[in-house]
């Protein structure tokens, strides 16, 4: 055989293996995934759920001052459109059809808070990412207006202390720049609403729990969040105190909100011509804004913020027809499903029974446990919506949050501590860490904690610190589930997905720090699984399948079933708890040496003004009387 013909007879071979690849794809879903480290657009087989094609592209991340995390909202839709036209590519050098796919999802990365003129379609601001908190002074100030100075636990500063520290804050806002406040009526808004919460109309909202002050436990009735840093409402008010630009498209009606999955839909659809300003129940239930009830904006949490409702988007639910995409390889292609990451990555595991938790492991460490079609409220948790097909009842999800788990292992890298000591380390040899670098979330709510490390000595090597912060992330995760657990629900297993677990010691850690077996898929990448599921039951593409969603689960590759033993694994458990208790009693008695010293300081100013103005009014005579007689 001549060398051409053997080349021909490869190249035939090539295409029949691709057509064979392409009559045994059939249907096909894509998935716009834009998460805090990259875009990424994939498609899936609709009838297996194989992944067929994919594009992913990082995107930037900009830390302009110590806690503020942005990123360049117009990148990340480029880089959304990018991904879509390459793996439109990538389809056509398989030799298959991109007109094969027949709804296209988004998800998302959650709470990133974005503004924009709706008649320039220009970002007034960078994109504000969840894990930012730089609001955490505008926190403060609602939390001590709201008369309790924490969101799940009661206080433990002393009268004295509270009176000395409230006429601080009545002379600080004195001072304030009106711009710079959230509202002169702010407190008569608080009052008015907590009155309401307090009222006739609302007589079964009674706290159910030992909170000092049930207020803002109320608050968490209503939307399902506790205050924090961490959701949409605070961003948006921080702009709006902030940027003139802000304020004045606010006035004047041009303004528009959303999160990622509303700025990327209202673009992809069409922007300023015409764009679609909507989202969808998942992401509007991070906002702070949306009443868990109603799964509408909530006019109360409007007022208490002092939002328009018309910069607001509409809610609609996960899985229905959005609009066509006008941008992008893919130009008149249906948007059908949407859903923030970490709800797609629940659905994706296929966890759609109550008590069927997942937990991601990336940039942080998310675990949502399903809880069925009635919301439950746990103090130091809080409560999502998990996903809402149609005129179905929405289905409910009670989360854990941890802000940082990929990105502290990421930190330790930027210091020279390679991440594949992950795989080698073995002991921590004494060394606790709790890689809180941008505070705590779920359960405790600190934004104020930075991370700490004790028990280094001279002997202590790069690996002790690596298998440190997977053991704080691990504790963290069991944490969350022994709060869980006081809701009556109880977690048999864990499923999990992220990048970072695909770690087989992080895996295997927290099965033995848990007590449970943590089971890890074949396909990792369940989030955009989640949004290929959503959009392609808003076309119907599983209509005559009970429950309308395919039966393609990932197929489970590893079991991690707990090794140690019950009383190692209290005992480590109870170690790294009193460390914690310790770290922030010293992060509390800094802050208050702090606040004192800068209370002493400003003071003693005060104190030497009388003899300023003396010697100055002295001086001045003296000169008057020298300029009098001529001296001058």
């Amino acid at each position: 055989m001549s060398r051409s013909e053997e080349d021909t007879q490869k190249s035939t071979s090539t295409r029949e293996r691709l057509n064979l690849t392409l009559e045994r794809t059939g249907a096909l879903v894509g998935a716009v995934d834009q998460g805090t480290s990259s875009s990424r657009f994939m498609v899936f087989s609709a009838e297996t759920g194989h992944l067929v094609a994919s594009h992913q592209i990082p995107v930037r991340t900009r830390a302009s001052q110590p806690g503020w995390s942005e990123q360049d909202p117009r990148e990340l839709l480029e880089t959304v459109i990018t991904c879509i036209d390459q793996t439109v590519l990538k389809l056509r050098k398989l030799n298959i059809d991109p007109t094969n796919i027949r709804a296209i999802g988004i998800t998302n990365q959650r709470e990133t808070t974005i503004v924009w003129d709706k008649t320039t379609g220009e970002p007034l601001y960078p994109a504000i990412l969840w894990n930012d908190n730089r609001t955490e002074q505008i926190l403060n100030r609602i939390l001590k207006r709201s008369n309790t100075s924490d969101t799940t636990t009661p206080s433990a500063t002393s009268k004295d202390e509270c009176n000395r520290k409230r006429g601080k804050r009545e002379k600080a806002r004195e001072n304030e720049n009106a711009n710079q406040s959230i509202n002169q009526n702010e407190g008569d808004h608080v009052t008015k609403f907590t009155d309401e919460l307090h009222g006739p109309k609302n007589p079964r909202l009674q706290p159910q729990h030992g909170l000092k002050n049930p207020r803002l436990f109320e608050f968490q009735l209503r939307c399902g969040l506790p205050f924090s840093t961490y959701f949409s409402a605070l961003k948006l008010v921080w702009l709006r105190e902030n940027l003139p630009s802000v304020r004045d498209s606010m006035a004047s009606g041009s303004l528009l909100f959303g999160t990622v999955d509303s700025w990327l839909i209202w673009n992809l659809t069409g922007g300023v011509k015409k764009g679609v300003h909507i989202t969808d129940v998942t992401n509007a239930s991070r906002t702070l804004l949306m009443n868990l009830h109603t799964l509408e904006w909530d006019p109360y949490l409007l007022e208490f913020f002092h939002l328009p409702p018309a910069i607001l988007p509409e809610i609609r639910t996960s899985s229905e027809h959005y609009g066509e995409l006008e941008f992008s390889s893919l130009k008149g292609f249906s948007l059908t499903g949407c859903l923030g990451d970490q709800q797609a990555a629940l659905l994706g595991q296929h966890c759609t029974l109550p008590g069927q938790t997942k937990t991601t492991y990336g940039t942080g460490c998310f675990l949502l446990t399903n809880i069925g079609t009635s919301p439950i409220i746990q103090p130091g948790l809080l409560t999502t919506v998990a996903y809402k097909f149609g005129q179905e009842p929405a289905c409910f999800a009670i989360e854990g949050s941890i802000g940082q788990a990929g990105s502290a292992l990421a930190l330790l890298e930027s210091w020279g501590i390679k991440q594949n000591l992950m795989e080698t380390a073995t002991t921590s040899a004494g060394v606790l860490a709790l890689p809180s670098f941008s505070g705590l979330l779920a359960p405790r709510w600190r934004p104020d904690m930075r991370g700490t490390f004790t028990g280094i000595s001279s002997f202590t090597l790069p690996e002790h610190l690596v298998f440190a912060t997977m053991e704080a992330i691990a504790f963290q995760v069991k944490e969350l589930t022994d709060c869980i657990s006081k809701t009556g629900i109880q977690i048999e297993e864990i499923l999990v997905d992220g990048g970072l677990s695909q770690s087989s010691k992080l895996m295997q850690l927290q099965a033995d720090i848990l007590g449970k077996p943590v089971v890890r898929p074949n396909m990792l990448e369940t989030t955009a699984l989640g949004a290929a599921l959503a959009a392609g039951r808003g076309v119907g593409l599983w209509d005559n399948i009970q429950g309308g969603l395919p039966v393609w689960k990932p197929t489970t590759s590893d079991r991690f079933s707990p090794a140690m033993q019950k009383e190692e694994r209290e005992d480590a458990y109870e170690r790294w708890n009193k460390f914690v208790e310790a770290s922030l009693s010293y992060q509390e008695q800094s802050q208050a040496s702090q606040e004192q010293y800068s209370e002493e300081t400003s003071e003693s100013v005060d104190t030497l003004w009388p003899a300023k103005l003396f010697t100055l009014s002295t001086l001045a005579i003296y000169m008057l009387a020298d300029v009098l007689a001529g001296k001058w």
